[in-house]
């Protein structure tokens, strides 16, 4: 089976995911190799529409309970799979992953696995 990649993800996917990468950079200072690669996701990942899935996560979800329980509701254990992972490729793109994306990881973790 092919890798998965933004394109095999549903539109409600995509606006999780785009949620969870503000989520994971939005607490405290962090390098600048970060910003960076935030802002090169749209090439790297193929995630074109990132800024309209911020939109309308943002018209979702008032705060981190609201992203958590949106998140639960993502079915596609693949989709689950691939959205993690690139999520922890994002946490490590500076070579460490902070407490704070740690924890964040952490709670994705045991909603999307510990089914």
């Amino acid at each position: 089976m092919a890798r998965m990649t933004i394109a095999d993800l549903t539109h409600q996917e995509r606006t999780v995911l785009a949620g969870c990468i503000a989520r994971l950079f939005r607490s405290g200072e962090f390098a600048d190799e970060k910003a960076e690669r935030i802002n090169s996701i749209r090439d790297q990942l193929g995630f074109h529409e990132l800024d309209e899935h911020l939109e309308r996560f943002n018209e979702q979800a008032r705060n981190d309970r609201d992203l958590l329980t949106i998140a639960s509701e993502l079915e596609r254990p693949d989709a689950r799979s691939f959205m993690y992972e690139t999520l922890k490729a994002l946490s490590f793109s500076d070579g460490y992953q902070n407490e704070a994306e740690e924890s964040f990881l952490s709670q994705l973790h045991q909603i999307w696995f510990a089914r």
